[in-house]
């Protein structure tokens, strides 16, 4: 039975994106443009593992809703969960918020948490657009909230990946899991100018009455 929140993000995802895959279009403003985003689905696609030596998966200890997503990392830093979004034309150098809510789930390892949202596939490599440090104690099971909003810099970048990823602080560093839930990745509303009008064929001198 689908939960109330796998239902809601459903029908964002498919508005957002037209409700089929196919050639890309302009990422939506203000919606999560996120597939799974609350890990309600029968698998934790399309979720991929940030760094080797992680495995991901669903679980049935969540924030919100019925599941979550559980990542198992080895005693490393740079590990998480991942998911890359195609953008073109007016999504490049736009501004976009990623946010997600995590929980060390009583590991015995103080661990920092980083959020971001990083730009893939530009001529110049990835860049790494990230949050400061959040600290979670050891053997905390509260869930934490993460966010972050930034500014793509590079035009060439053919992807944005939300992300977030783990720096157990033990020595040695233990293996472990955390869980994740409620991701969203937002791209920001752009204002429109002030004191001008923004209609287009105003005056309706074109050769036909589009766009009215």
């Amino acid at each position: 039975k689908k939960s109330l929140k796998h239902i809601i993000c459903t029908a964002i995802t498919a508005a957002a994106l037209g409700g089929a895959m196919g050639a890309h279009a302009a990422l939506p403003s203000g919606v999560n443009v996120l597939v799974n985003p609350g890990f309600e689905d029968a698998t934790i696609d399309p979720w991929a593992p940030e760094g080797g030596g992680v495995v991901v998966g669903i679980t049935n200890a969540p924030k919100t809703g019925a599941q979550s997503g559980r990542v198992d990392f080895p005693g490393a830093d740079g590990k998480g969960i991942a998911q890359d979004v195609s953008i073109s034309g007016d999504d490049l150098l736009a501004s976009y918020t990623v946010s997600c809510s995590v929980n060390n789930d009583s590991h015995t390892e103080l661990i920092g948490y980083r959020i971001g949202v990083w730009e893939v596939g530009g001529t110049g490599g990835t860049v790494f657009n990230q949050s400061d440090w959040t600290w979670i104690a050891a053997g905390s099971s509260d869930w934490v909230d993460l966010s972050y909003t930034g500014t793509l810099t590079d035009p060439t970048a053919t992807s944005i990946r939300a992300v977030v990823w783990v720096a157990p602080q033990g020595s040695p560093k233990a293996p472990g899991h955390f869980l994740v839930d409620d991701f969203s990745l937002i791209k920001g509303v752009e204002a429109l100018p002030v004191g001008v009008n923004v209609l287009e064929n105003p005056g309706f001198e074109e050769a036909t009455i589009a766009p009215w």
